[in-house]
Formats: C-alpha cells, structure tokens, sequence
C-alpha cells in the first residue's frame, strides 16, 4: 500500500509517573486499547480505537473516533497538546523540522460517491482528514446502515483516498486495512454500500461496482454538510483547539506561581521557627 510521506513524527504517552516514547512510522497513528494500535493505551476502560491521528505537510491533525469526554479535533497547534483518554494523556510532535519529503497536493481535490441499491449520492469532501460513519462523533453520517458509530477514516490528499478501517472487531492478524481510492477504481464494498472515489469536476463517468457483492435496498438518510459550513467548522474547531492550548498553558503558569509563593511562604515560616528557637539562647549568652 502506497501512502502520502512525511517526516519523522512521534507520540508520548503518560500516566501517572510513566511515560514512554514511540516513533511512527506511518503517516497515520490509531491510538487506543487494541494491541494492533500504532498507540497502545494500557486502560482496560479505554476504547479499542479512541483516536486517528493524521501526519501530512507541515500539520498533525487528530479525530475522535469514539464518543469522548473533553475530546479534541482538527489540527494541534502546539506539540504539548494533550489527549485525554482514560488516565492517560498522549501528546504529539515532530521530531525534526516538521515537513514533507515530496511535493503534493495537500488540498481534497475528489470526492466520495455512495450507492445503497437506490442510485449514487456524492458527498463532497472539504477537509483532508473526515470521519464516515452511522453516528456522532462521525463527521460523513450514514444513518440506517450497518457502519459502526466510527467506521472508516477517510483521508483526501489531492485526487486520491485512502480509507482506514477503525472498526477494530473487523481487524485480522496484520491490523486495520487501509484502501487506496482513485478515480478509476471500481467500487469498494462496505456494510452494503459501494462507494467510490471521484474527481470533483468527475460527473458522467459510468461507474463500475465490485463483484464481490451485491448492494442491498437500504433506507440510509445522510447527512452532506455543506462546504462553507465545513470550512466555518473547520476556523471554529482550529480555534476552540488553540484557546485550549492557552488556557492549558495560563493554567501551568498560574500553578507555577502557587508553588513559588507557598514555598516561599514554607522558607519564611521555617526562617521564623529557627530565629525563635535561637533567640533565648542567645540572649542567655549574650545578653548578661
């Protein structure tokens, strides 16, 4: 499977007073439970999938891909941005100047066609990183289907996609299967769906399905966002992520400053201690 390159890029893991370190190295990062994750979490209450994280240019973006609290999404700002998840907060960052080896178009230039047996359906897509699945935190929603709740993370870098399969239930030895999709491919078969990749100027090209089922009649109501609204959701999300980040750090400071002012406070009050305890003594020898 060919992939997009980037450079060396990295995720920490803490918990409670353990931390490690781990090089990726793929351009992609599924953290959570499952041991075929890139990112393993040692939580046996966390999900088997919790996050994709997406290396691509010059930016590391993270998804949800499991309802969560105090989740985050979009592009991290600053490489100290945490994630929560359980008892553990996982952090990610390049390891040298970030970057991409190769030149390409890091803009979506395709879109995804979906037939359920009642003709194709083009949802556009506006971002590189999207979530497809039956419900929130899913960004393409296909309710009424078989998909689960986060089923496939679909990643856009100029006419092609690649779909990496989250539904960990579904993963054999070799882990999540990650399909590349072009234009002239036929379809991909999933969960009674075919979908398709296509270019965005791409409209009356015949369309050839996968012979390895046969699509079923399903009443699926999906949810097409429409791009300025992604485009809104995108600022929204970037900048609630960056006020995060401040917050965090206004936070750190202020604690900083609280341990300085109670240890100073500590050394007066020992200072203080000491000088009374000495004073009799003192004036006994030196006061006569």
């Amino acid at each position: 499977m060919a992939l997009w390159l980037v450079n060396d890029w990295y995720a920490v893991v803490k918990r409670g007073p353990e931390q490690r370190r781990l090089e990726l190295s793929r351009p992609f990062a599924l953290i959570g439970r499952h041991e075929s994750c890139d990112v393993t979490i040692n939580d046996r209450h966390s999900a088997a999938v919790a996050y994709i994280a997406v290396a691509y240019d010059r930016y590391i973006e993270v998804w949800p891909t499991c309802p969560l609290a105090f989740s985050m999404w979009g592009r991290i700002k600053r490489p100290e941005t945490e994630l929560l998840i359980g008892k553990s907060r996982v952090s990610l960052g390049w390891s040298g100047p970030p970057g991409s080896p190769e030149q390409r178009d890091w803009k979506p230039n395709a879109d995804l066609l979906i037939d359920w047996g009642r003709g194709e359906r083009r949802r556009q897509i506006t971002r590189p990183v999207s979530i497809l699945g039956e419900d929130h935190p899913s960004v393409i929603r296909l309710h009424g289907t078989d998909l689960d709740r986060c089923d496939q993370a679909v990643i856009c870098f100029g006419e092609t996609i690649w779909m990496i399969d989250l539904c960990a239930s579904r993963w054999g030895k070799d882990g999540p299967v990650c399909r590349e999709m072009a234009a002239t491919d036929t379809s991909v078969y999933l969960s009674g769906l075919h979908l398709w990749c296509a270019t965005k100027s791409d409209s009356e090209t015949k369309r050839i399905k996968s012979t390895s089922a046969t699509s079923p009649r399903l009443d699926v109501v999906m949810e097409n966002t429409d791009p300025e609204v992604d485009e809104i959701t995108t600022r929204w999300t970037d900048s609630l992520l960056e006020t995060t980040a401040r917050r965090g750090e206004r936070a750190k400071q202020f604690r900083r400053i609280g341990y300085v002012c109670i240890l100073a406070i500590a050394l007066v009050l020992v200072a203080i201690i000491i000088i009374q305890g000495f004073a009799p003594i003192l004036r006994s020898i030196y006061g006569e």
